[in-house]
């Protein structure tokens, strides 16, 4: 059996300890017999979940010899597949359905991109009030895209953002009011490409934590490289927001419950497994081997592209109301409530048409 390096600073520069399996334990020091003995007491073979955590814990860690890692509740495709509805497909507003079960009609429509070396996926959602959201379009653009000019990737993005129009069920006409791109992967290309718009389209960097004295703790603007704006955005926080959010059941009856996530109906499994990637585990100091609260984990390797693009995408809709409230309205704070009805009566982000 190969031994792994130590993972912890030893004690003394001399000593080196090892955990290994009580597996490997001579019978008459630890028997195999109360290995089991050990485990069945730890989990319910019948229901398949643990039946005392601290126990499964111990097991792990002193009989096994492996890591013990405290996971959230994970999201699983049977999971998310209840938010696929059959009410819409892929580019479709459905306001009858949105006023039937989502509190109202779409009111806005954002945009979320997500770099990549050789593509950027794309996701349009739509907003109604309660902050519902419906995925509208899941895109992927394949080409170069370390060139602003490359007209595959970025010359695609710029035709969605400038020219496509969503025409809902109602004839309401929708444009996208704002673009979030993720500058974490290519900075010196997002942030010029952001630069060639006036307002709307903005370049985006994740963190886990807000920064002290920072005036919300969802987003900040910082300034770019070039000058121009961005934002900083607190994803653990939108992910915290969107995990909760994917747990919600529905019916199908009656009104959706606030915040709920709706993907068109032929949406496939392979990206619904995108959102079930990540999950929340417990953040160990490496020098100490502590925990040190929690952390948001991708597998190597995972694919979570949608999730990612989710959670930018709540940001946006939080910077439209913020925008609202607190700028245009000269309000203390976001009031949702507020905000969809000023969007409605305003017709703030959309086109009247023949109902």
């Amino acid at each position: 059996m190969a031994l792994k390096a130590p993972t912890a600073t030893p004690i003394h520069p001399t000593v080196r300890s090892y955990h290994i399996s009580a597996l490997y334990s001579p019978a008459s020091m630890y028997s195999w017999d109360a290995m089991a003995q050990a485990w069945a007491q730890a989990w319910d073979v019948h229901q398949g979940r643990p039946k005392d955590r601290e126990r499964l814990r111990v097991f792990y860690n002193n009989n096994l010899g492996q890591p013990w890692e405290e996971r959230g509740r994970k999201l699983t495709v049977a999971t998310v597949s209840p938010h696929r509805r059959n009410a819409y497909r892929y580019g479709q507003i459905d306001n009858g359905f949105a006023r039937d079960h989502a509190g109202g009609p779409v009111q806005v429509v954002t945009c979320a991109v997500d770099v990549h070396g050789s593509d950027l996926r794309v996701a349009v959602v739509g907003w109604a009030p309660g902050e519902r959201s419906f995925l509208i379009e899941y895109l992927r653009f394949d080409g170069d895209t370390s060139r602003t000019d490359d007209p595959a990737t970025w010359g695609r993005l710029r035709e969605l953002i400038e020219t496509r129009e969503y025409v809902a069920t109602d004839g309401r006409t929708y444009r996208i009011q704002l673009t979030l791109i993720d500058a974490g992967f290519r900075p010196g290309v997002v942030i010029p490409f952001c630069a060639e718009y006036e307002s709307s389209v903005f370049p985006i960097v994740g963190r886990a934590a807000p920064t002290k004295n920072q005036l919300i703790a969802e987003f900040a603007p910082y300034k770019t490289t070039m000058g121009t704006q961005g934002f900083r955005v607190t994803v653990d926080y939108y992910k915290d927001k969107l995990h909760a959010i994917l747990l919600q059941k529905w019916d199908g009856t009656g009104t959706m419950p606030a915040g709920q996530f709706s993907a068109p109906a032929e949406i496939t499994d392979t990206h619904l497994r995108e959102l079930t990637a990540e999950y929340r585990r417990k953040r160990i100091d490496k020098a100490t081997g502590r925990a040190a609260g929690f952390e948001w984990h991708r597998p190597s390797g995972a694919a979570n592209e949608l999730w990612d693009l989710l959670v930018y995408s709540r940001a946006a809709i939080d910077m439209l109301a913020w925008d609202v409230c607190v700028v245009q309205l000269e309000q203390p704070g976001v009031d949702y409530g507020a905000f969809w009805q000023y969007a409605e009566n305003q017709a703030l982000y959309w086109r009247p048409g023949a109902r």
